[in-house]
């Protein structure tokens, strides 16, 4: 049953995007969190779609966010992973977003920071400034602590 309802899927979404290549409008508005306080720009956040049936998955196209967070970008239907990114802090993803309509995605808050990947050994103290993503095991050696 799962095997017959993964190729149904697949076929849907193969055959039902590459028959349809209407553009579509993506919106949204995207936020730098250490600009919200002080009424500062959120300009030039980069808002990336990948699309999900290319192995690995390919970019497509891309906008970036004006002064104010707003973007906008006409994008043929398919099946993305949509990505926002902006040196100096974490990025954030939407996977599988179905394009087939014109859209609005839900507003993106950025925090300032950047993501730091971890595995083997570690000690010390961690900061807020990361984000850490554990790419393997991680150990905390006898007699040391992670704070």
């Amino acid at each position: 049953m799962e095997k017959k309802l993964v190729l149904f899927l697949t076929t849907l979404l193969t055959f039902g995007f590459s028959q349809d290549r209407t553009e579509y409008t993506v919106d949204g508005n995207v936020f730098l969190e250490d600009s919200l306080a002080s009424g500062g720009s959120h300009d030039g956040v980069q808002v990336s779609f990948y699309s999900l049936l290319d192995d690995p998955p390919s970019l497509v196209d891309y906008t970036l966010s004006n002064a104010a967070g707003d973007y906008t970008i006409s994008i043929e239907s398919g099946f993305f992973l949509v990505e926002w990114t902006r040196d100096g802090y974490v990025p954030w993803e939407l996977g599988g977003l179905a394009l087939g309509a014109d859209t609005t995605l839900a507003d993106v808050t950025l925090v300032p920071g950047a993501i730091q990947e971890v595995s083997g050994d570690v000690s010390g103290s961690w900061t807020t400034g990361y984000v850490y993503w554990v790419m393997d095991d991680i150990t905390v050696p006898a007699g040391e602590t992670l704070t």
